[in-house]
C-alpha cells in the first residue's frame, strides 16, 4: 500500500499452480513484476483495474476466458500475445471498451478470440454510443463478428488499425465530426459501403482502406459529392449522394452548434425561414 493505493506486490502468487481463477478488482492500481510467475493453470481471468500489465504470460497455454470490466483504462503492449488457448473475451459495455487504450494489437484479447462479446452477447451490428468521442487504436483489431457500424455522432477521430482485419464488416458510418482516419484504420476489411457525413473530406492515413475502392460505394451529402470526387484520399470510391434525408442519422450540429437542416430530398437548407418539413439529426421536424 502506497499513498492510499493498493497494489499486488512482486512475486505475490509465484508458483501457485493450483490457482485456476483470478479476479482483480478496480481497487488494485498496479501489479508487480512476476506477480503471477509460474501460475500455469489459470483458466479464467477477470480484470477491473485501471492499468493491466503484461503479468500473465505463464498462463498463456491455460487461459480460456478473460473478462474486461468497467474502469479499465490501459492495457500494455503484448499483454495477451500468443495466448493460444483463449476462447472467450468479453467486455462490460461498448462504452467501457471504447475507453480503453490498447498499446498494440496484442494488448487486445479480442485480436485472438475475434468475436466481440459485450455483456454475454455477440455483437454483429455495432452502434457507437454518443458518449464516445474517439475510436482508439486497435480497439476492434482482428474482430470478425461485426458486420455493420453505425452511430458515433460525437466521434472526432478513428485510430490506427481500429478496424484492421475485420473480414466480415460490410458497412460503416463515419460521423460529421470525424476529422481524421488514421493509418490502417480499415485495412484488410471487406467494406462495400461507407456513409461519410462530413461536409469536407477528411485526410486519410496510410493504407487506411485497402479494399478495391471501385467496388465500395461511398455515400456523402449531396452538396459534398464534388469535394470527395476531387480529393486524393477518396476519389477512387464509387461516390454517390445520400438522397434520402432520413438516412442522414450521422449528421449532428454545425460548427456553431446550431442544428443542420435538410429537405426531404437530402439537400442541405441554409437557415430555413419558411414553413415545412425538414430533417434534423436524422429526424423529421415540422416548422409552422
Amino acid at each position: 500500500m502506497e499513498n492510499g493505493t493498493l497494489g499486488i506486490t512482486e512475486y505475490a502468487f509465484e508458483g501457485c499452480t493450483g490457482l485456476t481463477s483470478v479476479n482483480i478488482p478496480n481497487s488494485v492500481t498496479s501489479i508487480g513484476d512476476n506477480a503471477f510467475e509460474g501460475c500455469k493453470n489459470i483458466a479464467y481471468l477477470e480484470l477491473n483495474c485501471p492499468k493491466i500489465q503484461n503479468r500473465f504470460s505463464d498462463c498463456k497455454a491455460s487461459l480460456k476466458e478473460v473478462k474486461i470490466g468497467m474502469g479499465v483504462e490501459l492495457i500494455e503492449t503484448n499483454t495477451f500475445k500468443d495466448f493460444t488457448a483463449l476462447q472467450r473475451c468479453s467486455f462490460a459495455s461498448i462504452e467501457s471498451l471504447m475507453d480503453i487504450t490498447f498499446e498494440n494489437a496484442s494488448a487486445n484479447p479480442l485480436s485472438i478470440t475475434k468475436a466481440l462479446n459485450v455483456n454475454g452477447k455477440i455483437v454483429t451490428e455495432l452502434a457507437i454510443p454518443n458518449s464516445v468521442t474517439a475510436i482508439k487504436n486497435f480497439v476492434l483489431y482482428n474482430c470478425n463478428s461485426v458486420r455493420k457500424v453505425t452511430g458515433g455522432r460525437n466521434v472526432t477521430s478513428i485510430g490506427e488499425s481500429a478496424f484492421c482485419n475485420n473480414t466480415k464488416i460490410r458497412s460503416v458510418q463515419i460521423g460529421d465530426k470525424v476529422e481524421a482516419v488514421s493509418d490502417y484504420a480499415f485495412s484488410d476489411c471487406s467494406l462495400t459501403e461507407i456513409y461519410n457525413y462530413a461536409r469536407q473530406p477528411q485526410n486519410v492515413g496510410q493504407n487506411a482502406f485497402t479494399m478495391d475502392k471501385t467496388k465500395c460505394t461511398l455515400y456523402v451529402l449531396p452538396e459534398s459529392v464534388d469535394a470527395y470526387a476531387s480529393h486524393q484520399d477518396w476519389y477512387e470510391f464509387d461516390i454517390q449522394p445520400i438522397n434520402n434525408a432520413l438516412d442522414i442519422e450521422g449528421v449532428g450540429s454545425g460548427t456553431t452548434g446550431e442544428p443542420v437542416y435538410y429537405d426531404l430530398q437530402g439537400r442541405r437548407v441554409e437557415q430555413p425561414g419558411r414553413k415545412g418539413i425538414f430533417i434534423v439529426n436524422g429526424k423529421k421536424i415540422i416548422k409552422k
